[in-house]
């Protein structure tokens, strides 16, 4: 496992392939417009892990402060290591880069929910000592 950084408007074919990895179909100019955004947002942050010049993971982050703990916090609103890839540390590595990153910021938290579907990333973020601290409720609107 290599670099990690920002991913950019060029990297939108390989953002777009991850996302799809989480079941997240989007064509191409959303994805242009989802990193613009996210690159203009001083809260957002979408990153790119790669082997040599090759994408293999993808992160994103938003920063906020959570009002009820009165603190600053980190979410991780996708988290995927390519399929053909997985178990070779880039997922470990990707989390490890949000640590420091809300740390830098001051977050005194990380967190990322999942689907109730997802049974194995859910035994991986315990393995790599995250807690499942509570429940996600959603109205769609």
């Amino acid at each position: 496992m290599g670099l990690i950084r920002t991913a950019t408007e060029q990297d939108a074919t390989a953002v777009q392939s991850l996302l799809a990895q989480l079941g997240y179909q989007h064509p191409l100019d959303a994805v242009v417009e989802l990193l613009k955004r996210s690159e203009k947002d001083d809260n957002s942050l979408c990153l790119l892990a790669f082997d040599g010049d090759r994408p293999v993971g993808l992160m994103s982050l938003l920063f906020f402060f959570y009002f009820p703990a009165a603190a600053l916090q980190c979410r991780i609103t996708a988290l995927v290591t390519d399929e053909h890839c997985r178990g070779q540390g880039v997922g470990k590595a990707l989390l490890q880069k949000a640590q420091e990153l809300a740390k830098g910021r001051g977050c005194k938290a990380l967190e990322l929910t999942t689907s109730l579907s997802r049974t194995q990333a859910q035994a991986w973020y315990e393995a790599q000592g995250m807690s499942r601290t509570s429940y996600r409720y959603c109205i769609s609107l």
